[in-house]
């Protein structure tokens, strides 16, 4: 198992790097996949920020990434504005009832997402 977040170290400088590259590599990708990885509230809020203004993700997987529900609300707010995204996976979250509400009322918001998982 994982140790908890507040049992890992950190290493803000190297965590900016990646999160850098992380959003070069959404802006130049049609798939892209975290699965599994510990996405931390800021990482999500930057990731969130990117979907949004991303005009070229079709398809982003975000299994078992430890999202909770505020950062459900951060992606289903992205969701509304992008115009690209058309299949993201979020199984094996904790989004919970509050953040399932906020995705239904972004596909209300968003034509072209074609799959929510």
């Amino acid at each position: 198992p994982r140790p908890h977040l507040a049992q890992r170290p950190r290493d803000s400088a190297a965590r900016q790097r990646g999160y850098k590259l992380l959003l070069r590599c959404l802006w130049v990708c049609h798939w892209y996949s975290l699965d599994g990885a510990e996405v931390e509230d800021v990482g999500i809020y930057r990731l969130a920020v990117a979907m949004r203004k991303n005009s070229t993700l079709q398809n982003l997987s975000l299994e078992d990434c430890y999202i909770d529900y505020n950062g459900g609300f951060a992606v289903a707010n992205a969701v509304t504005g992008n115009v690209s995204l058309k299949t993201l996976n979020l199984n094996n979250n904790a989004v919970q009832d509050a953040g399932a509400t906020a995705f239904g009322a972004a596909l209300s918001q968003n034509s072209v997402l074609e799959a929510l998982q």
